[in-house]
């Protein structure tokens, strides 16, 4: 999580671990294209945070710099907290060997059933956290490997999972087990997608 100050262009880098990155996929966000790129386009753009709208930054080396300059002994009040505009973005900065995205299709009222297109193999480079200008951005390939997709409404429902195995596609419902294919799998309705790095 990187946090810029638009006024005097100080960074502050947060670390989070992320179990399974949280995909939107209402139609007011994906107004155009639903798909995983899009969604993860959405989950990393810059957010402005300004001080007119109550999200303001707390830039802690800002105020450092201002206890400094106002003094801060007992017999001086300590400075106020200042608050910035600045812009916040969400990117990667370490990649997992296995990458799991939760497309939100029940957060709302009422369960969302659009189809959301997926690719088989997914290059994850745009979302990557680039530390310095000597870092060239190269593809980070994964490869699907397994998709969860939950039939039934918001109340209830029944999960079911698409798993590869080799170059093979199986279909799994509770105990049952059937070949699928990768067309099945591509149009199914996910509601999970597992990917496995791709070793260079």
């Amino acid at each position: 999580k990187n946090k810029k100050n638009k006024n005097n262009k100080e960074k502050e880098n947060n670390y989070q671990n992320f179990r399974a990155p949280q995909c939107r996929i209402e139609p007011d966000v994906l107004k155009n294209k639903k798909d995983l790129y899009s969604s993860l386009f959405y989950f990393t753009e810059p957010e402005s945070l300004l001080v007119s709208s109550d999200n303001a930054f707390y830039c802690g080396k800002c105020n450092e710099k201002r206890e400094k300059i106002q003094g801060n002994d007992e017999e001086n009040e300590k400075p106020k907290s200042v608050l910035t505009n600045a812009t916040k973005q969400i990117l990667f900065s370490e990649l997992p060997k296995v990458l799991v995205f939760h497309f939100k299709r029940l957060q709302t009222r009422k369960k969302i059933e659009d189809f959301v297109e997926f690719p088989e193999v997914f290059d994850m480079s745009p979302f990557k956290w680039i530390k310095s200008k000597d870092e060239k951005e190269e593809p980070i390939l994964y490869e699907l490997f397994s998709v969860i997709v939950h039939h039934g409404s918001r109340s209830g429902g029944h999960y079911i999972s698409y798993s590869k195995n080799g170059n093979e596609w199986f279909y799994i419902s509770d105990g049952h087990v059937e070949k699928s294919t990768r067309s099945d799998v591509l149009k199914s309705q996910a509601y999970m997608l597992f990917y496995e790095k791709k070793v260079n």
